[in-house]
């Protein structure tokens, strides 16, 4: 009698173990885990979105008010500048990249510019798929006149995120652009200062 008792005990014992052993399940996991994603900076000095051919972001409609006496404020030459945000993707071997990036250009006439690039990310595999909401999972802000690119000066901001290729992700970047002109200049047509903002999603 005592030896069947044991027999029943040490089967049951084994498998509690076995079951503890077993890996959690990917459903059991958040969609915002970024465990299995490895997320880089970059440098500074590649992918940006003039090499790539995309069209100049769209300026603002200007802030005026006019009346019998003429507009306020009085209409200044705009400058030359131009702001956005971008995706690219691309699979190699057994893992996906995304390359995510919020871009300031200064082509002429601007005294200062800041950006700040929000990064945020999803998994797209839940229930509600490629329409889940993304949450801030890094922030950067660059500041200045821009650094030398190609003729003009720029600032960018930049995140690539690496994981296996049997995943889907929703990524998104925004971007905060602000602008300042120089005297006598404006970035809307009347007034000196202003900021924008842009925005790229994906989901890969």
């Amino acid at each position: 009698m005592r030896f069947t008792t044991l027999a029943l005990v040490v089967p049951a014992v084994a498998l509690l173990a076995a079951c503890q052993d077993q890996p959690v399940s990917s459903a059991d996991k958040s969609p915002y885990d970024m465990s299995d994603v490895r997320v880089t900076r970059g440098d500074g000095k590649g992918g940006h979105l003039m090499e790539h051919g995309q069209a100049r972001a769209q300026r603002s409609t200007p802030r005026f008010m006019c009346d019998v006496n003429g507009c306020d404020p009085r209409p200044r030459p705009m400058a030359d500048f131009d702001y956005g945000s971008y995706t690219e993707q691309s699979t190699s071997g057994s893992n996906k990249s995304v390359h995510l990036v919020a871009w300031s250009d200064n082509y002429a006439h601007i005294n200062t510019m800041s950006i700040t690039g929000s990064f945020r990310s999803v998994g797209g595999s839940g229930g509600s798929g490629c329409n889940a909401t993304p949450a801030q999972f890094a922030s950067e802000t660059q500041s200045g006149a821009g650094n030398p690119w190609a003729g003009h000066l720029t600032l960018f901001v930049e995140r690539t995120a690496t994981y296996p290729s049997s995943q889907t992700w929703v990524y998104e970047v925004v971007g905060t652009h602000y602008f300042q002109a120089s005297l006598g200049y404006s970035v809307d047509g009347y007034y000196r200062d202003d900021t924008f903002s842009s925005s790229a999603r994906t989901c890969y």
